[in-house]
């Protein structure tokens, strides 16, 4: 038995929402798939950025089902989601995405997941929550754009996140 749980919280100032999610139970295989993604907001298309990382991990993990073992299924369905990120329509062009992916066989006690930029895969176990992915991000020191100074407020510096990793980032790593 599994329940599945999401939460999205749509930026009010936006027309779209950068969030998406799908999940499919592959009875043949007796797999459930689940896959989640964020465009990035401060980039181009975020909406459609998280809604090509879903569809197209979902539908290449679907499609190499014959005689390829799972992890490989998944790690292929995790680049194919990024090849196609990373090459938008023009009008997109620098879009990405964060995204979370899971493949729990069901008949097994373990499951595949990954978590790739700020979003992330939590595991509820014995009344309990916990983080198991790790975030790709780091913090920085905001600076003025034009001149390149120092932010500060109240005397100290701004300090902001930024990813490290996310599907169409020029750097992305599969780890």
């Amino acid at each position: 038995m599994y329940t599945l749980s999401s939460n999205s919280v749509a930026d009010k100032n936006k027309i779209n929402n950068g969030d998406y999610l799908l999940h499919e139970f592959l009875s043949s295989e007796n797999i459930l798939v689940l896959v989640l993604s964020d465009g990035v907001g401060s980039r181009a298309c975020d909406h459609v950025a998280s809604q090509t990382a879903c569809s197209t991990f979902m539908e290449a993990f679907k499609n190499c089902s014959d005689g390829v073992e799972t992890s490989e299924r998944f790690r292929n369905a995790i680049k194919e989601a990024n090849r196609l990120v990373s090459s938008p329509p023009q009008q997109c062009h620098g879009m990405m995405a964060t995204l979370v992916a899971v493949v729990w066989p069901v008949d097994c006690d373990f499951f595949y997941y990954s978590g790739i930029g700020d979003s992330r895969v939590y595991l509820y176990h014995q009344e309990k929550v916990i983080q198991i992915s790790e975030d790709q991000k780091k913090a920085f020191i905001r600076r003025d754009k034009f001149t390149k100074k120092i932010i500060y407020s109240a005397g100290t510096p701004v300090i902001d996140w930024g990813l490290t990793n996310a599907l169409g980032y020029l750097m992305f790593k599969l780890i």
